[in-house]
Parts: structure tokens; sequence; C-alpha cells
């Protein structure tokens, strides 16, 4: 299952993402739901509303308490500035009472292992809240000049986590690895490994 998981994710960062369809649809085993929530990242960054559409209320159907099906279709919306849709589906999220899963980042500075948490409620709308950011913030504190910054979050890196990484990046020269709910992301002079893909 994970070398289906690791080209459905590279078609998906290639943009064919119906070419990757067509290898889920073609396997001779049950797709996992992992496959279907890298292909809903993959809907998200090329900008594929219905296909991310149809591929979250896959999702959704298969588990529908968890929240980050509805999250990553209301980003979808969001992209397409379909706001009375963003609405029914934040409206779904309360009705079904889906499980809303804190973000959380680790970081390891001084010798020891700190843990942030987000406030999920105020993520979307502050970027102060968010668990890397904080990770991140502390680590420029405790830590020496050129020194690499690790971090572990549980959720996927978000767009405004990606942009302060590449902030301080520049700004500070840091090295900073990150590794997420999905894949590791490497900042370093001035390049990072996602190219924008999260």
């Amino acid at each position: 299952m994970e070398h289906y998981g690791c080209m459905v994710d590279l078609l998906g960062q290639a943009g064919v993402v119906v070419e990757a369809v067509e290898l889920i649809e073609g396997m001779s085993v049950p797709p996992d739901p992992v496959l279907w929530v890298a292909l809903l990242g993959a809907c998200k960054v090329h900008g594929l509303v219905e296909l991310g559409e149809e591929i979250a209320h896959k999702l959704i159907q298969l588990d529908p308490n968890h929240d980050g099906n509805y999250v990553q279709l209301v980003s979808i919306f969001a992209n397409s500035k379909k706001w009375e849709d963003i609405v029914r589906i934040r409206r779904l999220i309360f009705d079904r009472k889906a499980n809303k899963v804190p973000g959380w980042s680790l970081i390891e500075a001084e010798g020891k292992l700190h843990w942030f948490v987000a406030d999920e409620e105020e993520k979307e709308s502050a970027i102060k809240e968010h668990s890397k950011t904080l990770a991140i913030a502390f680590g420029l504190l405790v830590t020496g000049p050129g020194d690499c910054i690790r971090i572990v979050k549980n959720l996927r890196v978000c767009g405004d986590c990606l942009e302060m990484s590449k902030i301080v990046l520049k700004v500070f020269r840091r090295e900073i690895i990150v590794r997420d709910g999905s894949r590791f992301h490497h900042f370093k002079e001035g390049q990072y490994s996602c190219k924008d893909y999260w």
C-alpha cells in the first residue's frame, strides 16, 4: 500500500491528478483512505474543485467524524471563493460533531522536548496560534545562530506556516526541517524541498 501512496503523491505533485485517480481505481486491493487524502491535497494545490469535492465526499462517507476531510474541502472552496459552499460544509461539521484534532508541534531544544498546541478554533484567522509557528519562534529564541531547527507536527503544514518558514529562512538564515503528517519539509539556503506543495 505504501508504494501506491508514493505513486499517488508523486502524480499529485506533478499535477497529473486524473492519472492518480486511475491508479487508485485500478488497484487490485481496496484503496486505503490515506491515498484519497493525498489526492485531496493535490486537488487543493492544483485548484481541482469538482474532483476535490468528489474525493472529500468519499472520505467523509468512510469517516464522517474526521474533521481533516472537511477542513481540506473548506480550503479548496476558499481558494475558489465558493463562500456558500464553505458555509454549507462548516454547518455539516457542526451538525455531525466532527472530531477536531488539535494541532501540535514538538521541537527538541536544550536537551528537552517542547510541545506546542494550537488553538484550532482560532487557527485559521491568526498565524500566531499555529503550533508550528510557535515552535519555530521558540527555536529561534533558544538555539544558536546557524543551528538547525527540527520540528515534528501531527497535522499537515498549512500555507501560512509554509510562507512563515520561508521568511524565517530568508531573515534568520536558519535551516528548518519539519516532519508533518504527510511529508518532510526542508528549508535551507533559500531553498525549500516541498516547492509549495504541502
